[in-house]
């Protein structure tokens, strides 16, 4: 999966669903009021999915500086201990 990313296939991808979705929220406008508020729900729930992922990953990130503080402190008291 990484070298996948490396290349860019997966910016392929983020590309052609973004282009999806401006092309459905077109069309989605052209359908009235009701539309519109179908644009707006999806607008709104895109952002909230973004804010979400931020948090899951600044948890994930909080959680690794974590781990590597308890690492270092447990390698320092073996270290004490002459193992």
């Amino acid at each position: 999966m990484k070298d996948a990313h490396e290349k860019g296939a997966y910016d392929a991808v983020y590309e052609r669903r973004d282009a999806e979705a401006r092309a459905k929220n077109a069309v989605l406008l052209t359908k009235g009021p009701t539309g519109v508020a179908k644009v707006k729900e999806r607008k709104k729930n895109c952002k909230s999915a973004d804010l979400s992922r931020k948090r899951k990953k600044r948890q994930e990130d909080g959680l690794v500086q974590k781990l590597a503080l308890l690492t270092e402190e447990g390698v320092a008291l073996l270290g004490r201990l002459g193992c």
